[in-house]
């Protein structure tokens, strides 16, 4: 068999010492994977209270996706640094880690996608709060995020059935034949990224102009009123149904810029944390990249995993409050455990 040629799947851990490895990228997966338990445990345990929208369904659905990245990873040093030896590979390690990398680059792609609905969400709530309020539902994202995850996994499977049947696994020179896979994660990478940016360019665009209607009123309360439409009529399910007696004017509340801006926040981080693996897969299409290059852009993707959950707390209230709870709780619990 060929020796396990250039790629950035091939290359991005090999001939790195192995304390490297594990000093570096092993703690980060264990981070990312408890990490994100705290997140899902804190929107699981404040979802029939503070934590009942949309957008942290979405949220808790990117976490899991989030604790398949710290796991993946962790599956894949434990196969380069035990499964693989120096001079060449055999066929079964091989598929597995063929999988894995798989796996990591649909997860990673399954964020883009989770991070679209997200955009999404906030894009209908605020340019169209009528068809918002009528049609976004609990069960309408939960049906999102499904097709998502479908897609998402889907997508990875056809790709990579080919090899799988064809055991076409001897090299992993990716130079000579494009891998499908990557083709179809960069191109769906893209495009969900692009919706992403155009939803929040277009709430940019709302929320300015109403900053400059608010200006030019010289209302300084404008901006208390809730984001919702508001009505004149106390029968407010049925106007908002029938849009009869409705006000053509609303106001984003400082709230929802707030939380805005913080999604903002999180689509920017993950693609700043993408972009390097995204630009080293291409390079090494072409040519030999830097094994410590390679190393740098695995970690700098995989610690994304574990910044939303920091970002949460340090900039959701709501969510900073239920954790909290939640802390003292599981403290309350131990203590009486302890006695």
């Amino acid at each position: 068999m060929q020796k396990h040629d250039h790629s950035y799947s091939s290359f991005c851990l090999r001939n790195i010492p192995e304390w490297i490895i594990m000093a570096v990228l092993a703690p980060c997966c264990v981070a990312i994977i408890l990490e994100n338990f705290l997140l899902i445990a804190t929107i699981f345990r404040g979802a029939k209270a503070t934590l009942s929208a949309v957008s942290y369904l979405f949220l808790n659905s990117l976490a899991v996706a989030d604790v398949f990245v710290g796991a993946t990873t962790l599956a894949t040093i434990v196969c380069y640094v035990r499964m693989l030896p120096e001079t060449g590979v055999v066929y079964q390690p091989l598929l597995v880690l063929t999988f894995l990398f798989t796996l990591n680059y649909s997860v990673a792609l399954l964020s883009m996608f989770h991070l679209s609905l997200i955009a999404l969400d906030r894009y209908i709530f605020i340019a169209h709060p009528f068809v918002y309020e009528r049609r976004v539902t609990k069960r309408s994202a939960k049906i999102a995020v499904t097709c998502c995850w479908l897609l998402t996994f889907l997508n990875a499977t056809i790709s990579n059935m080919p090899k799988i049947v064809k055991g076409d696994f001897a090299t992993c020179d990716f130079r000579q034949k494009l891998d499908p896979g990557f083709c179809s994660f960069v191109t769906f990478y893209f495009i969900a990224g692009t919706i992403s940016s155009l939803a929040y360019l277009r709430i940019y665009q709302v929320v300015s102009y109403q900053k400059r209607a608010i200006s030019s009123t010289h209302n300084p309360t404008a901006l208390r009123i809730t984001a919702m439409p508001q009505t004149n009529n106390a029968d407010t399910d049925n106007n908002r149904c029938s849009g009869l007696k409705v006000e053509t004017k609303f106001y984003i509340s400082r709230s929802t810029l707030k939380t805005i801006k913080f999604f903002v926040l999180v689509f920017g981080l993950f693609v700043v944390s993408t972009f390097p693996v995204i630009a080293v897969s291409i390079l090494s299409f072409f040519f030999p990249i830097p094994n410590n290059v390679a190393l740098g852009a695995t970690l700098m993707q995989n610690s994304n995993s574990a910044i939303n959950f920091m970002a949460l707390v340090v900039r959701d209230k709501l969510f900073r409050k239920e954790f909290i709870k939640m802390l003292k709780a599981m403290c309350k619990h131990i203590q009486s455990y302890c006695h």
